[in-house]
């Protein structure tokens, strides 16, 4: 599926860790940007898996990395190196609102 555009929008938040304190129940919010679909996915799963309470949003073109972030505010960034229209660094600086 590279090249593809998509989105994805992973609105359930994954449940807090029976060991953590109440006050470390914030959700975060993360924003996968790449172009593999089961890449995120696999991402995701693995943050399930560490216990991490999480809403995700994914990009895969400059495009709908544009669009996600109009409604989207990120917590934490996690970026694909090489995208068909887009590098790993010029999307986390647009993630982080720098004029590029």
């Amino acid at each position: 599926m590279s090249g593809s555009k998509w989105i994805g929008d992973t609105s359930q938040a994954m449940p807090r860790d029976a060991a953590q304190s109440p006050g470390e129940s914030q959700t975060l919010k993360i924003f996968i940007i790449g172009d593999i679909p089961t890449d995120a996915d696999l991402i995701e799963q693995t943050l399930r898996q560490a216990g991490l309470l999480f809403v995700a949003k994914r990009a895969g073109t400059q495009d709908a990395l544009i669009q996600a972030l109009e409604q989207f505010n990120p917590d934490i960034v996690l970026s694909d190196c090489k995208l068909p229209d887009l590098d790993g660094l010029e999307a986390i600086m647009r993630t982080m609102d720098i004029p590029l």
